[in-house]
């Protein structure tokens, strides 16, 4: 799981990364701590499949919660 809790962590990820970061997360769950985040994720060309409705690490939690007991 990659977890984004603000638009900077995206970017400061990316940056890290380097030009191979969108294939480097691709086979991760991303996910992020809300809308915000998830656009400046989605410029960037990551896939976030996990967006949280409370906009706190314990929202963030409880979407990624929901999603694997989903799978």
């Amino acid at each position: 799981i990659a977890t984004f809790t603000s638009p900077s962590t995206v970017d400061n990820t990316m940056a890290a990364l380097g030009p191979d970061g969108v294939r480097l997360l691709a086979r991760l769950t991303g996910a992020s701590i809300g809308p915000v985040t998830t656009e400046a994720a989605e410029r960037h060309g990551l896939r976030v499949d996990v967006t949280a409705d409370a906009y706190t690490i314990v929202g963030l939690v409880a979407a990624l919660e929901r999603h694997f007991a989903a799978s």
